[in-house]
């Protein structure tokens, strides 16, 4: 893509920038770039327009091969777990009796692996829908939490696996940036305390306690 970004995008928008464009339709931004040209042809003569078309194509085309790489892994992840018979068979049945709340709960699953680029994410999301299944959480707690996955950066999980295992307490626990707490804080997985003794479940780190919060408790278990 950064080859044809130089080698045509610049050229092309040399050439379309002076470009006399009387039609209504250009303005119209909730008609899509290919309903446009059909509805316009001439159109289609402008070197930018052809460009966007066919950059237009691609990304539609590296999407859908992204959704269904994130699709596969998650279904993959959601299989490789334990999930009791009896819940498994109340909720397929539900998908087949319910067709609203399927749309609901299938639908957003997958409009977020739509828009997913990282694997670890989607695996994550499936332990959690896993969890779900196994009414281990409820659906707003889901919806929560995968919310919660969605704004995350993977590098982070690790700071939660590390009190999952009560690391945060042993004197190999590596030194986080703080800026990299603050991202947790921000998302309500852990709590900044004032400086005192150190408990499981804690670390003191530049005059700060951290105390992992009982959602971070929650959303490590997926971890």
């Amino acid at each position: 893509m950064e080859q044809a970004f130089n080698n045509e995008l610049i050229p092309s928008f040399a050439e379309s920038i002076f470009t006399d464009i009387k039609d209504p339709l250009i303005d119209t931004t909730e008609i899509g770039l290919d309903a446009i040209i059909k509805q316009a042809p001439a159109l289609s003569a402008i070197p930018i327009v052809g460009w966007c078309a066919a950059a237009y194509e691609v990304s539609k085309s590296i999407q859908a091969m992204n959704f269904r790489k994130q699709t596969l892994i998650f279904i993959k992840e959601l299989n490789s777990g334990k999930i009791d018979a009896q819940k498994l068979s109340a909720y397929r049945e539900m998908l087949t009796t319910n067709s609203k709340k399927a749309e609901e709960e299938l639908g957003r699953v997958i409009l977020i692996l739509n828009s997913t680029i990282d694997e670890k994410q989607t695996i994550v999301l499936a332990s959690l829908f896993r969890r779900y299944i196994n009414e281990l959480i409820s659906w707003d707690k889901f919806v929560e939490l995968s919310e919660i996955n969605k704004r995350m950066l993977v590098a982070d999980y690790s700071i939660l696996r590390d009190y999952k295992e009560e690391k945060a307490v042993s004197s190999e626990y590596p030194a986080r940036p703080d800026y990299q707490m603050q991202r947790l804080l921000s998302l309500g997985l852990l709590i900044d305390n004032v400086s005192g003794p150190s408990t499981f479940g804690t670390i003191t780190m530049n005059s700060h306690t951290y105390t992992i919060s009982s959602l971070g408790t929650e959303f490590s278990k997926s971890l």
